[in-house]
């Protein structure tokens, strides 16, 4: 994952999969920026550059969401492929996530 900030946000773009295998670096990786969106209005994950989600990463994803909101931040999940998009659609994530697809 790369952290980058700009204007009001913080960055994350991943760059692997968001599955099983990957999630505890994931973690890992998003509680760095967590801590920095103390300064920040918004949480953008890029997942252009993510080719497949799991359960776990949906998992993951959530977990993200609420600490950002318990911090009063927004959350935009940015890059989203079709494929995605149609499955946070399946699952109502659009509902709550601001996605902007690839």
């Amino acid at each position: 994952m790369n952290i980058s900030y700009r204007d009001n946000a913080v960055v994350c773009t991943i760059t692997t999969n968001v599955i099983a295998t990957n999630i505890k670096q994931l973690v890992e990786e998003m509680k760095t920026a967590l801590d920095a969106l103390k300064d920040y209005s918004e949480l953008v994950i890029d997942l252009a550059q993510a080719g497949s989600i799991d359960s776990l990463g949906v998992t993951f994803l959530i977990g993200t969401y609420k600490e950002a909101i318990a911090q009063g931040k927004k959350v935009k999940l940015t890059g989203v492929s079709s494929a995605m998009f149609q499955l946070f659609k399946m699952m109502k994530l659009d509902e709550i996530f601001e996605i902007i697809t690839a």
